[in-house]
């Protein structure tokens, strides 16, 4: 079992309101209006030849704000020395990449016209 950790920050007002987004950066700045959390994440075989980071910790992340998604899937595929292609969250849902019809897809558009 492969396990990673990652440091991220998020908009606690925005996430009383619209749920978990957290942002990802490689050196995170404090911001007035954000917190950090520690969230694990698990190396598993999705499907056949489809490989997935799922999120082991921490509260239910509904998406990510704009390119942290991205960044966030190479940063563990790089330490690991892996190529999964998605990140899931702890419920089982795909954050990463987020397909049309994603119900993901339709808040995360909504979250980033703040």
């Amino acid at each position: 079992m492969l396990e990673l950790k990652r440091k991220m920050s998020y908009n606690f007002y925005q996430r009383e309101q619209l749920g978990f987004y957290p942002s990802f950066d490689e050196i995170p700045e404090k911001k007035q209006s954000h917190e950090f959390i520690e969230i694990t994440f698990e190396y598993f075989k999705y499907y056949k030849n489809v490989y997935c980071w799922q999120q082991v910790s921490g509260p239910v992340i509904y998406g990510f704000i704009k390119r942290c998604g991205k960044e966030l899937l190479d940063s563990l595929n790089k330490e690991a020395g892996v190529n999964a292609q998605i990140i899931k969250n702890c419920g089982g849902r795909t954050i990463f990449p987020l397909t049309y019809n994603s119900t993901y897809y339709i808040l995360e558009s909504y979250n980033n016209d703040f």
